[in-house]
């Protein structure tokens, strides 16, 4: 399964909890030199999405055992593969739903299979013509997992930073995932001073971490 980060947040009903945005973007050319043609998702929403055998999962950073919903809606537009998804009351998608509210959590990623593609020979662009679709996931920042820290965007890492201090600050979770988001903290700061790539996910935070909010017990 391939990853592509270029989907955003496009709104946030904190009454109904249900966050809209894009998985993915179209006719945009991305850093592997691949473009989402228009018409690529279509038949994959039809088989698997909401309105079809409903297999399609919305994730927190493309981790099955952090699930956050099935979209209630999956349709390809314009812009893109337009989702609207209700946050349950999953440990994900509470967290998820922290991140969106404080604005944070402003991008989304795609997992997906090629299954149609053609090569520009002029400008070695991939153009994917269709795509089967596993997940979409809700990450803090898009990054290639082999790619060294450095290779981040800064300001994504600051932004993170300042969100994971603003829920030890409101006291969201209990102590001991507290003192787990602390060291979390440590960790990308220290990243950031060394310029040195750690062991972290796509979405930039430790396998510890993330096992450690699986079963994280949240307060009332």
């Amino acid at each position: 399964m391939l990853y592509k980060t270029t989907g955003t947040v496009k709104d946030l009903d904190l009454q109904k909890r249900i966050v809209t945005g894009y998985y993915a973007s179209l006719e945009t050319l991305d850093s592997d030199n691949d473009v989402f043609v228009g018409g690529c998702f279509k038949k994959s929403i039809n088989e698997a999405g909401p309105k079809g055998k409903n297999r399609i999962w919305h994730l927190w950073m493309h981790d099955s055992a952090m699930p956050i919903n099935k979209p209630l809606l999956l349709e390809e537009r314009k812009d893109g593969l337009y989702f609207e998804t209700q946050l349950t009351q999953t440990p994900a998608s509470l967290l998820a739903m922290e991140l969106y509210s404080c604005g944070a959590l402003t991008e989304h990623s795609i997992g997906f299979q090629i299954v149609k593609f053609e090569v520009d020979k002029t400008t070695e662009t991939r153009k994917i013509k269709e795509a089967k679709i596993w997940e979409g996931s809700s990450v803090l920042w898009g990054a290639n997992p082999n790619t060294p820290f450095t290779g981040l965007k800064n300001e994504k890492a600051h932004a993170s930073i300042s969100a994971l201090e603003a829920l030890i600050n409101k006291g969201t979770f209990e102590g001991s995932v507290m003192e787990l988001i602390e060291l979390e903290i440590a960790r990308i700061k220290t990243a950031l001073d060394k310029g040195e790539p750690h062991s972290k996910n796509e979405a930039g935070l430790s396998t510890s971490f993330l096992n450690q909010i699986r079963i994280a017990k949240f307060k009332p």
